[in-house]
């Protein structure tokens, strides 16, 4: 079955989140968090990086999962601007400072964890293809 994707999908190699308050989503903090991009070099080394954390594991239940993905998401964590200490020193985007954001600030972590399960957010914007992928049949058609 020959399948016809276009060649045009790139993922993007980083993905900004912006940081909104917990209480009213309307409201933007000064704090932005940058994801690797999904399918990119930075995103295959982050995996690298959180097996050799966390060693196999099973899947958790969606329960836990976010929880379960956090090492994963610290080092699937670029770059960041805006976070700043106590003092309001810039705080360097390391995967210890990182660690210990996500689980100090649980409704952060919660807005990085969303927009991780957002995949098209890792792509730019849908281009029309003037080329549709050719179809012989279809699931309810085959025997």
């Amino acid at each position: 079955m020959p399948f016809r994707i276009a060649q045009d999908i790139q993922p993007k190699q980083q993905v900004a989140v912006p940081i909104h308050h917990p209480a009213d989503p309307s409201v933007p903090t000064a704090i932005t968090i940058t994801l690797h991009g999904r399918y990119t070099a930075g995103w295959r080394a982050a995996q690298a990086a959180y097996r050799a954390q966390v060693g196999a594991q099973p899947v958790a239940e969606d329960a836990v999962l976010a929880d379960t993905m956090r090492p994963f998401l610290v080092h699937a964590t670029a770059a960041w601007d805006g976070v700043t200490d106590e003092a309001g020193d810039a705080v360097p985007c390391t995967a210890e400072t990182v660690a210990a954001l996500y689980a100090e600030v649980p409704w952060l972590y919660e807005q990085v964890w969303a927009a991780f399960l957002d995949v098209a957010r890792f792509f730019g914007s849908a281009t029309t293809s003037s080329s549709p992928t050719p179809s012989t049949s279809s699931p309810s058609s085959a025997s």
